[in-house]
């Protein structure tokens, strides 16, 4: 099973130490996890994780197109990285990738219930969605 996945564009910037100049860039990041193999305890994934940052980003499908710019006249930030590797994740387990400008990939694996949603609250992000420190530290992949 592949689950390719396009997150939604994201503006970052960089400024110097006065705050008095700032350069913005537009992050696409798209990943692709291959499921390999699961068991009691875990899986392994293929996980494939495409950061790309520039002036212009456009993301879409037959249906939507959606494009963000930074004007001419503002300095852009410019950038890329890939990373890709087979890893073994525990159940529940948070795993995440940390790339330039604080952009960040996280990956859980969880057991699902009949709804295919994580079951017994496994993975939940509530915390690190409105901002505050995970409970335990977050491992990289």
């Amino acid at each position: 099973m592949t689950f390719p996945y396009t997150y939604p564009l994201m503006s970052v910037r960089e400024c110097n130490s006065d705050q008095t100049a700032c350069s913005v860039g537009v992050v696409k990041l798209h990943s692709d996890t291959v499921l390999q193999d699961v068991s009691d305890t875990g899986a392994t994934v293929l996980v494939s994780v495409t950061y790309d940052l520039g002036r212009s980003q456009v993301i879409g499908d037959t249906v939507m197109t959606t494009r963000e710019e930074i004007p001419s006249d503002v300095p852009a930030l410019k950038g890329a990285s890939h990373f890709e590797k087979t890893v073994t994740i525990p159940l529940g387990e948070m795993r995440h990738l940390t790339f330039d400008h604080g952009v960040e990939f996280g990956i859980c694996v969880a057991a699902a219930d009949q709804y295919t949603l994580p079951a017994n609250g496994a993975c939940a992000m509530d915390d690190i969605l409105t901002g505050k420190p995970p409970k335990t530290p977050i491992s990289s992949l």
